[in-house]
């Protein structure tokens, strides 16, 4: 990201807080303190490397978990959220229009479906930009630190998507909206990566302070919001050198960061990760899997004893080819065991039914489907969409925070480049389409189906129901109490009696149509034949 600002008009004058990027960065480092600590923790009993401990550099050795649940869970929770948030190959997201615009240019021909068609133009040009811009790699990156940290940053830039961990960058967040007002980002740079208009200035700042042999140099970057002007100020400094040529003023939807977060606790600036909610959990597995297969290795652990005062000689024993005889007693020789079988059930019991809670907490497959010989697809159905609906809040969140602004971002980027239409945004908003509103259709469906079953079962459970009951209002009950709106569903009884005697006409037409037509016949000759003589 260092001196990688995309193409925008810089803008002179850049207000900031007055305090250097690092002083600010020290300030906000000691707030991140405790979610980064509890971020450590989730990560050294899931997957190690997504956040490595304190001074951990290329050459320092990961801790390795002795369960691999945690690893799998994270991997698959992080894939559901990636095909609930952005589905391939489907829009995750559709432009709607005011109603009342719509209603303007209801009265031109064509006029509506000419916009709602250029509407999903824009749509699936902004889909194929994220696509071809290797946006999903950095997607998952990013919710895999969700997952597991609960916080991830992420920078575009001209190349793609950049993602930052927790350690480093800090963010300060407005404690009424939870708004992002301030981001500090800190990284590493070679020498020979620094500019040369700052290279000479940062040279002798460390002459001065006697830090010449450091191999690499500290980049900060600062991103301030003004909240009277709705716009984002960013500056650079290299080694407590400022970097002129950095300074730009962003407007809110052109703003290049975005601090994403799990699930948010109110007044905190940091959000909490899932796997902290079930770390109890990870950390007993760890431990009893760390008992288990340690008290295993010691128990598989074969050291025969030998009898000093008995008659085998250990030489003998040792030296003695398969099969062969040598003097001396059984009883002088003897292996040690380990009373502790059925200590190691109850840890593998326990084992067992905390895995079994974690797998229902990822979503794991396995806790799917029930122990039984037969388990019936309706009911793998059910329970893996009772588990996806538990996920409604991050999805929730999501939307609001990821998913929505990503969107914006890329419709200013590609107007701004004449790849795509000015949208106007005073009538036509961006509206997610997946995640908890994908949850909230299939409900309806669900809801849908079980109505129209209820209903078919009742309507046929007895052949003359028909002659006791009001099928309408049977139809109408059913509906409401399955919570389905009834309007333009169910006829209304006007509707039924027309069709009703539409239906009763039609076949005595049918049924009397021949006769009809051959009295109609007759009636016509009969009138001809009177006429004839009077014109005569």
């Amino acid at each position: 990201m260092a001196y990688d600002t995309p193409a925008l008009p810089a803008t002179t004058g850049v207000q900031s807080s007055g305090a250097g990027c690092k002083s600010v960065y020290m300030r906000l480092k000691s707030c991140r303190e405790p979610f980064l600590r509890r971020a450590r923790q989730c990560a050294a009993v899931t997957i190690p490397w997504i956040m490595p401990p304190t001074g951990h550099s290329e050459s320092s050795d990961l801790p390795t978990p002795f369960q691999s649940v945690g690893a799998r869970g994270v991997n698959n929770l992080t894939s559901k959220l990636m095909l609930a948030l952005f589905p391939p190959n489907a829009p995750f997201f559709k432009y709607e229009v005011d109603p009342y615009a719509l209603e303007q240019i209801q009265g031109a021909d064509g006029a509506r479906e000419e916009v709602e068609q250029n509407l999903v133009k824009a749509s699936e040009a902004i889909l194929t930009e994220l696509e071809t811009s290797g946006f999903r790699v950095g997607a998952y990156e990013a919710a895999r630190y969700l997952v597991v940290t609960g916080n991830a940053l992420q920078y575009f830039h001209a190349e793609g998507v950049k993602i930052y961990r927790l350690d480093q960058y800090c963010v300060e967040r407005d404690p009424q909206t939870g708004a992002p007002v301030r981001i500090v980002v800190r990284e590493m740079l070679a020498p020979e990566d620094v500019p040369e208009s700052v290279r000479a200035r940062v040279d002798a700042e460390r002459a001065r302070s006697s830090t010449t042999l450091v191999k690499s140099c500290e980049l900060y970057t600062m991103a301030e919001y003004d909240a009277k002007s709705g716009k984002w100020s960013v500056v650079q400094e290299c080694e407590g050198v400022p970097v002129d040529e950095s300074a730009h003023t962003y407007a809110e939807d052109d703003f290049p960061f975005n601090p994403l977060r799990g699930n948010v606790v109110s007044g905190e600036d940091y959000g909490r990760s899932y796997v902290e909610e079930y770390l109890g959990d990870l950390l007993s597995l760890e431990g009893l899997a760390q008992a288990i297969v340690e008290g295993a290795a010691a128990g598989a652990r074969w050291t025969p004893l030998v009898n000093p005062a008995g008659m085998t000689d250990i030489d003998d024993l040792a030296r003695a080819e398969n099969g062969e005889y040598i003097p001396g007693r059984g009883d002088d020789v003897t292996s040690p065991k380990i009373d502790k079988y059925f200590d190691f059930q109850v840890a593998a019991k326990t084992a067992n039914e905390i895995e079994g809670r974690l797998s229902f907490a990822f979503l794991l497959n396995s806790a799917v489907q029930r122990n039984a010989e037969r388990v019936t697809a309706e009911e793998i159905r059910q329970v893996a969409g009772e588990l996806e609906q538990a996920l409604g809040g991050i999805y929730s969140l999501l939307s609001k925070e990821w998913q929505l602004p990503l969107v914006r971002f890329v419709s200013k980027r590609m107007t701004r480049q004449r790849r795509l239409p000015k949208i106007p945004e005073k009538y036509v908003r961006p509206t997610v389409v997946t995640g908890i509103e994908a949850i909230g259709r299939g409900n309806d469906l669900s809801r849908l189906m079980s109505a129209f079953a209820t209903f078919t079962s009742l309507a046929t459970a007895v052949p003359v129901i028909g002659q006791y009951l009001n099928l309408l209002e049977l139809a109408q009950r059913v509906f409401n109490a399955a919570g389905v709106r009834t309007e333009k569903l169910l006829k209304t009884e006007d509707e039924l009696a027309q069709e009703a005697q539409a239906a009763q006409q039609a076949a005595m037409l049918q049924h009397l149509g021949p006769n009809v037509v051959n009295q109609a016949g007759g009636l016509i000759q009969q009138q001809q034949a009177n006429s004839a003589p009077q014109q005569q």
